[in-house]
C-alpha cells in the first residue's frame, strides 16, 4: 500500500545503551535481539538500516562513549556515529530511488 503511494518504508531499529555496552553488565552476554529483528525484517524484504552493528563497531573502536553516563540517550558522539552510519545508506537508497524513477519514466515514454 505504501509503495503504490510513493512512500518508502525503512525500519531503523535503534540500539540501546545495554545492547552496545553489554560488557559492563554482570552477565556480559552480547545481546542478539536487534540482530534477530534485523534478520527477520530483511527476510521479509523490509528495508532495514542496521545501527546496532554501526554502534558496536564505534564502541569497540574507542570512539568514546556514545550515550550519556547517567541516561540512556545518545550523546553528541552517538548522534555523530548514527548520522555517519545513516547518511551513506540513505544517499544510496535515494540514488536507487532516482534510478527507479528514471527507469519508470523511460518506460512510459
Amino acid at each position: 500500500a505504501l509503495k503504490e503511494r510513493g512512500i518508502r518504508f525503512i525500519v531503523v531499529p535503534v540500539p540501546n545503551k545495554e545492547s552496545v555496552y553489554y560488557g559492563f553488565l554482570a552477565h556480559k552476554n552480547p545481546p542478539i535481539y536487534l540482530h534477530k529483528i534485523i534478520k527477520a525484517l530483511k527476510k521479509r524484504h523490509i528495508e532495514t538500516i542496521d545501527l546496532q552493528t554501526v554502534f558496536e563497531k564505534a564502541a569497540q573502536g574507542n570512539k568514546g562513549y556514545l550515550y550519556y553516563p547517567d541516561d540512556s540517550h545518545w550523546n553528541l558522539a552517538g548522534i555523530e556515529v548514527a548520522a555517519n552510519g545513516l547518511v551513506p545508506i540513505i544517499e544510496r537508497l535515494e540514488a536507487d530511488n532516482q534510478e527507479n524513477k528514471k527507469t519508470n519514466l523511460s518506460g512510459k515514454i
